[in-house]
């Protein structure tokens, strides 16, 4: 497995405000495991850019923050990043995803019948 953690930090709220900070703390100890890290922030997180450098890169460690819904993930302002239309992506990966109830649909759909794993949250 490849040691890169990709990392979304959407801050534009006092939600993502409060993810964008916790996980910074993770971002310093991913750097002190010499775990090379990708940190999208801010107007950074977007669905083009998570795309391309998933397809680019191919990291198999995931850690979303944002808001979300049963069937997505979002970024910068709400914009969906994931979804079940392109869950594909999240397939053969770790996925932590801090994002209301994207394990409930999206979080079950990203599982099945491979050798990823998603944690997030049903509530």
């Amino acid at each position: 497995m490849n040691k890169i953690l990709l990392v979304t930090r959407p801050k534009y709220d006092n939600g993502t405000e409060y993810l964008s900070v916790y996980a910074s703390e993770i971002l310093k100890e991913a750097k002190k495991s010499n775990i090379s890290v990708k940190d999208f922030e801010e107007k950074e997180v977007n669905k083009e850019n998570i795309e391309k450098y998933l397809a680019s890169k191919n990291p198999k460690l995931l850690f979303l923050n944002g808001h979300g819904n049963e069937c997505e993930i979002c970024g910068h302002k709400d914009k969906i990043i994931f979804s079940l239309t392109n869950v594909n992506l999240l397939k053969n990966r770790i996925t932590y995803a801090r994002a209301c109830f994207s394990a409930s649909v999206l979080g079950c759909e990203a599982v099945k019948s491979n050798n990823g794993c998603f944690i997030g949250y049903n509530r």
